[in-house]
Parts: structure tokens; sequence; C-alpha cells
């Protein structure tokens, strides 16, 4: 068995990449509302619908991105695509609300021993003061071994330490101390062709991609078997985090991490543009505000205007029914779970009712 988890280590998928999320809440970021990066854009997709990529970010990537935009209202409730891609003069919010833009790197990048292409990096900018900031690093020819040490190094990096982010924290006066959190969150995809069994399986992959350990972890082997989870542990997660629609693919969501293993299937704009730039970005910024929400309640601050904000917030971004279809309805609560937002606001709640009662 041994010998097959040292195969495994060294297996090199048919393409994987991760996008890294850092959360920022800062009044800097309001007094300065956009990257101030040279080469900087207006968001554009990444991807089309055919799987090509975005080569130039010009004009025709503007309008192929504007009719992208329009036609996810297809797929997903207008309410819910308008918290992301705000019209004008739309009844649920102001469109200066949420600005998002978009910086093309497409270059190789060191990161401690590891050489990546550094595809992209991405900023949202949310009411709040939140500014959440993602990039995209591909995998080439990396092995699976890599990958999750490669994974596990950078989310557990300073922000400001990694060469791809020093500019812009020294253009908005950011250090660590307005992070929220105390590592990246990682949205993996792998594409593959491993045929597994009983003895090692997909869910055995999927928990140790999803916690960034050493392959084999999950069934006390690899290069770290002290960290096997308990089977009732391993259970839980199987049951309450994993995604399982169709045989071509599953997905693990927990809290500091998205994984998903698709078996030569992959369609990138699918987990890119409709279910990344869509689900994990809103949940991610639901998250945050919460949180911080939650912070300030704590601080016992004045609880009528909390409460107003609360209502406010509650009213135009934390929608809970956002598909027309069943599976990015599933995704989605599925990343809600594994980000713990109910808990945010059953938290948030009582404290209202404390407060109001007071």
């Amino acid at each position: 068995m041994q010998e097959k988890i040292s195969t495994l280590c060294s297996y090199r998928p048919n393409l994987a990449f991760s996008i890294f999320c850092g959360v920022l809440k800062s009044d800097t970021i309001s007094d300065n509302p956009s990257p101030g990066l040279d080469g900087t854009i207006v968001w554009q997709t990444h991807l089309f619908e055919d799987n090509s990529p975005n080569l130039n970010y010009d004009y025709e990537g503007a309008e192929k991105t504007r009719q992208l935009i329009n036609k996810i209202s297809e797929y997903y409730y207008p309410s819910f695509v308008n918290c992301l891609f705000p019209q004008v003069n739309a009844d649920q919010l102001d469109a200066s609300e949420v600005k998002s833009y978009t910086l093309a790197v497409k270059r190789k990048v060191q990161i401690i021993t590891y050489s990546v292409f550094l595809n992209y990096i991405d900023f949202f900018y949310f009411p709040g003061n939140i500014l959440i900031y993602c990039f995209r690093v591909d995998y080439d020819e990396f092995t699976l071994k890599e990958i999750i040490a490669c994974n596990e190094i950078i989310r557990k990096s300073r922000p400001e330490d990694l060469e791809l982010l020093k500019d812009f924290f020294t253009t908005h006066k950011l250090t660590t101390a307005d992070c929220v959190g105390n590592k990246l969150k990682v949205f993996s995809v792998i594409d593959h062709s491993l045929h597994l069994d009983d003895s090692y399986s997909i869910d055995c992959l999927l928990y140790d991609f999803g916690t960034c350990s050493p392959v084999g972890t999950s069934i006390g082997l690899g290069d770290n078997p002290s960290l096997r989870p308990s089977k009732t542990y391993f259970s839980n997660l199987m049951t309450l985090n994993k995604i399982s629609v169709f045989e071509s693919w599953s997905a693990l969501c927990l809290y500091d991490t998205l994984v998903v293993l698709t078996h030569e299937s992959l369609n990138q704009f699918n987990w890119e543009f409709r279910y990344f730039r869509l689900l994990y970005i809103h949940s991610l910024f639901i998250k945050s505000f919460l949180s911080e929400l939650n912070k300030e309640f704590y601080l016992n601050n004045d609880a009528k205007d909390l409460i107003t904000v609360f209502d406010n917030f509650n009213r135009r971004f934390n929608i809970r029914e956002i598909s027309y279809n069943f599976l990015p309805q599933i995704i989605f609560e599925r990343i809600h779970a594994g980000l713990d937002i109910d808990k945010e606001l059953e938290d948030i709640r009582e404290s209202s009712r404390e407060m109001t009662i007071g």
C-alpha cells in the first residue's frame, strides 16, 4: 500500500489550479477603492464559455464579459447576480457599493522553493470596508505531492510578504493586522485520470487535498501518518461537506478550502466563472461581513445602529435561494455549511434579541 501512495504522490494530473483568497478590512480600502496597480482594469472573465482563455483583456474581452453577465441571469436569480454585478439604478443596491478589478499577470513567479505560473489577481471591493483579493496559480506538470505542498505554503504565507502582493499592500498601507483570518482560503480544481479503489478512495484524496495533508494521510500513510483522522471525523466530513452529484466529479467544502476532483471531465468555465466567481466569492463576503459584525456586537457598540446595519445587509446580500437550477443551489449550500455561515447568523440574531430586550 505504501508503494501505491508513493505512486500517487508522483502522479501528474491532466490539469490543476488553485485560486487563493484573502480578506481585508480597513478604512484605507474605502478611501482608495481601486488596486492602484499598473495594468489593472475593470474585472473581466478569465475564461469564456468554450473554455478558451481571455488572452488580451481588451475591449472584446470586456464585451464578452458583459454578455456572460447578462446570460447568467438565465441560471441565477437577478437579485443574486446583482449582488456581485450591480446594475446602475437597480433597486437592490447602489452600483457604487461593489467594484471589481483584474490584473492579468500570466508569468512565472517564485514562491519559496516553487516556481509557479501566476495567472491573474482579482480584487473585489464590498460594503463594510471589506476587500477580497484572489489569485490563480496554475500547476502545470506538478505532481499531487507538489500541489498539496505548494497550497499549504502559499495559504500560510503572510500576504504582504508574497512578491505578487507587496505593491498592493504598500499602496493601501495595509498590514497583516488588516487581514481577516490567519490564512488564505484555497479553491482547488484537479482533473485526473486515476482509478482508485476502496483502499484509497476518491474520498481519501478529497480529504488529503482539502486539509492540505500529504497524500496518504487519510489512511495513516504518507509523509505524516500521525495526522490520520478518526473514522467518526472523516465520516462526518464526507456526510456534511462533500458534494457528490455525478460520477464524473466530487468536491469537499471545508472552512479554509474547497477542492474539486474531476475525472477527465473538467469544465473550467463552470468552476471558475459560474461557481467560484459567483458562489464562492459571494459566500466569502457574507462570512466576512457577518464575522466582523459579530465582533462589533461583542464589543457592545450601539445596538440600534448595528441592528440596522445587519437588517440592511440581510435584505440586500444574504440571499438564500439563488438559482433556477438545482446544482448551483446545492454547491452554494455546501459552501455555506463549510464556512459555517449559519452559526454567524445565529449568533448575530441572538445578540440582536438580547440588545433589543436590554
